[in-house]
């Protein structure tokens, strides 16, 4: 097996070019998009392994996850928001997300928790 493949999906641009720069220093393939239109294409295309989005974004949200989770059942779903409560949290994960993070989270834990979604 290669180099796992994120999909980095923010359309804070500022937050976007941190996390792909990031994950890239830590060895993964990255594609970054800024709107959730792009992040279905991208997944469309295939060979994504982990989707880190944020859900406050154009076209993303909470109906964007269950699509991509009903059509994308193999791949790994890490929300990345900078408002995140327990409640909305607990939601998510309701909704199929594998894991949720705060953007304020160290970035050590952003790949720690990626690779701990590629090892399960």
């Amino acid at each position: 097996m290669g180099r796992a493949r994120i999909l980095v999906a923010d359309d804070n641009l500022a937050i976007l070019e941190m996390f792909s720069a990031l994950l890239r220093n830590a060895g993964f393939d990255v594609v970054a998009v800024a709107n959730g239109t792009d992040a279905a294409a991208a997944l469309e295309a295939g060979g994504i392994d982990v989707s880190v989005m944020d859900v406050r974004m154009p076209g993303g949200g909470p109906a964007s996850l269950i699509s991509i989770r009903k059509r994308y059942p193999d791949v790994k779903l890490l929300v990345c928001s900078g408002l995140m409560t327990e409640v909305e949290a607990g939601r998510f994960q309701r909704l199929g997300v594998d894991a949720v993070l705060e953007k304020t989270s160290a970035p050590e834990a952003l790949v720690d928790t990626i690779r701990k979604l590629l090892a399960n």
